[in-house]
């Protein structure tokens, strides 16, 4: 008989050790998954000796600082999304401003030179009447 606990027990153990292993990569809960396990709990207490006050109260409060993470970690990425788009459209901005800017400079270099052209010839019309 004892033979038959030791392997009855290694099976047990097994089992435990794979339910460990799917607990491990599964531990994620989901608020739904979470809402289940607890009314099924509430279903199943035992009505002499039902779940005290402060035990709910706790896992309640469980959930709801979980689902207040969830929020400001949803909050968070989509704010840093839309402050890296901003960030972006003020780069080209300021890309466009230095372009327009260097082709504004560009045109009064040409105006420069055509104003200069013009006094020069101005200048010895006035030098050769004199």
């Amino acid at each position: 008989m004892s033979v038959s606990g030791i392997g009855t027990t290694g099976t047990t153990n097994t089992n435990a050790s794979n339910a460990n292993k799917n607990a491990l990569t599964d531990s994620t809960m989901g608020k739904d998954e979470f809402l289940n396990l607890l009314v099924t709990q509430l279903k199943n207490q035992d009505p002499m000796n039902p779940m005290q006050d402060k035990e709910f109260i706790a896992q309640m409060a469980q959930f709801s600082s979980l689902e207040q993470m969830q929020n400001m970690s949803k909050v968070t990425e989509e704010g840093f999304k839309g402050l890296t788009g901003k960030i972006n459209e003020m780069n080209e901005s300021q890309k466009l401003s230095v372009l327009g800017i260097d082709q504004m400079l560009g045109e009064l270099k040409k105006l420069r030179e055509e104003l200069a052209e013009v006094l020069d010839i101005d200048k010895s019309e006035n030098e050769s009447e004199a």
